[in-house]
């Protein structure tokens, strides 16, 4: 049975009753259905609460996420940048740039997708691999024959060399488990 609630009324299909009982049904009844929606909506506001929990911890683990992510990402480049020369650091950091702009222009979110769904299995896993297998080769290959433009982009000649070589670590990363 539904129940709907208005200011001076419970309403359920078919009947209305008001604040003085009126529809027809014993005075039992009526308290009876009251009792019942008034559980339904105390069920229904702990669902919202555990969702609202649960959405904000989701939050704050995907945060730390992505600052661990950020940090660990900047702690690489202080050390490379530590142990390279200023020139080979900006030689680098073209084949970064390439890579990260191919990797966000071909990102299909197949594993957003399938951190969202909850009833995947494992076809679902082999396939969102095999997909992330073929991207990286796709890429792998755009940067591999597209070097010598992205170093000519930059004016830097001696960069291409180091696009080919971030290019095949992309492919490297592809082949990674995604469980």
């Amino acid at each position: 049975m539904q129940c709907l609630r208005s200011k001076s009324s419970l309403m359920m299909p078919g009947c209305r009753i008001g604040p003085s009982g009126l529809s027809g049904w014993p005075a039992a009844d009526v308290t009876s259905q009251r009792a019942e929606c008034d559980s339904r909506d105390e069920a229904s506001e702990l669902v919202t609460r555990d969702l609202a929990q649960r959405a904000g911890n989701a939050v704050v683990w995907r945060g730390l996420s992505l600052a661990g992510e950020k940090l660990i990402f900047l702690l690489r480049l202080v050390i490379l940048a530590r142990i390279l020369l200023p020139e080979d650091f900006g030689l680098v950091a073209i084949g970064m740039a390439a890579m990260v702009l191919m990797s966000s222009l071909t990102d299909l979110g197949v594993v957003s997708a399938l951190v969202q769904d909850p009833g995947r299995d494992r076809r679902h896993l082999d396939t969102a691999w095999t997909i992330g297998v073929i991207r990286g080769l796709f890429v792998t290959l755009v940067l591999l024959l597209a070097a010598p433009y992205i170093a000519a982009a930059f004016g830097e000649p001696a960069a291409r060399p180091f696009v080919q070589a971030i290019g095949v670590t992309v492919l490297l990363r592809s082949v990674a488990s995604i469980r």
